[in-house]
Order: structure tokens, then C-alpha cells, then sequence
């Protein structure tokens, strides 16, 4: 037997999409469920490091005045 795990999450305006598959039902939830961890945290470390740039790139400006 194969067993598929699948997540949609919706985030702060973010969507998330998970599918996993494995010979054992918890093997592919715990498989899915580190990837959507990992998908979660990325984007929520792109979005705090687009926002410190645009930050620093602020500060750049005023500095330049």
C-alpha cells in the first residue's frame, strides 16, 4: 500500500501546498509535515529580510541628504 499526505494552507495571504507519499501513513504525514514547516519558514524569512532591506535602503537615502 501507498499512503499520500496532503496540506493546504493559507497563511497571511500566503498559500501552501504539500503532497507526500510513503508505505506508511505516518511516515508521509511526518514527511509532509516537515516540508510545510520548512516552506513556512522560508517565506517567513524572505518576507523579514525583503522588509529590513527596504529599511536599510531607507536609511541609505536619508543618510545620503
Amino acid at each position: 500500500d501507498i499512503y499520500k499526505a496532503e496540506i493546504n494552507l493559507h497563511v497571511a495571504g500566503e498559500n501552501f501546498y504539500v503532497a507526500e507519499t510513503a508505505t506508511d501513513i505516518y511516515a508521509a504525514i511526518d514527511l509532509m509535515r516537515d516540508v510545510i514547516i520548512r516552506d513556512v519558514k522560508r517565506e517567513a524569512t524572505k518576507k523579514r529580510d525583503q522588509s529590513r532591506d527596504g529599511a536599510r535602503q531607507i536609511k541609505q537615502m536619508l543618510r545620503e541628504e
